[in-house]
């Protein structure tokens, strides 16, 4: 199985962003994986026309939080589905 779709996933803890990774791909998505607030904004800026979802980690360990990187993201697109997860 595989689907067009591309999600931009962000977690800062490695061993999570892989399982997700994985996860994602069984299911047949293309992923992009990083693993800070910085390369979300990057890649999205980037790719902002391809990318299809954007899962983010809910609490970042700079005291930053998925809420802050959402309002970054909604400044430059508020049509692209993002989910949180923590």
């Amino acid at each position: 199985m595989h689907y067009d779709k591309l999600i931009l996933c962000m977690d800062d803890s490695k061993d999570a962003l892989i399982n997700i990774e994985l996860y994602l791909q069984d299911l047949g998505y293309s992923v992009i994986s990083v693993n800070n607030f910085q390369s979300v904004l990057q890649e999205f800026n980037e790719q902002k026309n391809a990318i299809d979802v954007i899962c983010l980690d809910y609490m970042l360990p700079d005291g930053s939080n998925g809420i802050d990187l959402l309002r970054q993201i909604r400044k430059n697109d508020d049509d692209v589905p993002v989910i949180l997860f923590g």
